[in-house]
């Protein structure tokens, strides 16, 4: 409905300037505005009907933003407290947004934001998570759940359990991007699961 208002306003505003015989009566609207589009679909070969199933969300254009910096982007312990090491590294290239999710209650426990070719060391609680991640050259943000836009969404085919023997704490060191003779492999999966 935006597209046609501002349609019908431009043929307005053209048809009037200058010439009082060119008002257009609300009748007649109709047929000003199939003028003005087929003068328009003429003139520009990029045009394209209207989607009669428009919808405004389809059309939402996000901006890019700033890269945050390589580290913890958010993090939801709650009580917890941050004792096991993991350390993500990643290939120089793409960013990387990852996940650190609760296997106990499928909550996000932590996200970072890693520059490609940085390597991230953090500390989290005792437990068994899933890493998530998605990759991309330009970042979005999360508003949308947007990210790095329509690039792939993966999870490591395992959960990683960082646990305290009472000698010593579990913990990982992930890589993400292929290593030879690697132990962990990826599964491609939809953003809504992300």
């Amino acid at each position: 409905m935006k597209i046609i208002t501002a349609l019908f306003a431009i043929a307005l505003l053209v048809g009037c300037e200058g010439n009082s015989d060119s008002y257009i009566t609300p009748q007649e609207s109709d047929s000003a505005y199939q003028e003005s589009d087929s003068a328009y679909q003429e003139s520009d070969p990029t045009y394209q009907e209207s989607d009669p199933t428009y919808q405004e969300s389809d059309f939402i254009e996000h901006q890019a933003l700033q890269r945050p910096s390589s580290g913890v982007y958010d993090e939801k312990f709650g009580e917890q407290e941050a004792i096991a090491p993991l350390e993500i590294k990643t290939e120089a290239g793409s960013d990387y947004y990852v996940k650190l999710e609760s296997v106990a209650n499928r909550g996000h426990t932590m996200t970072m934001y890693i520059h490609g070719g940085d390597t991230v060391s953090v500390k989290v609680p005792l437990g068994r998570y899933l890493i998530k991640y998605t990759s991309g050259d330009t970042w979005y943000g999360e508003q949308d759940n947007v990210y790095f836009g329509e690039e792939g969404f993966f999870q490591a085919d395992e959960s990683f359990n960082f646990t305290d023997t009472g000698n010593q704490i579990s913990g990982y060191t992930v890589t993400l991007y292929q290593v030879v003779n690697g132990n962990l492999e990826t599964l491609p999966i939809d953003k809504s699961q992300f």
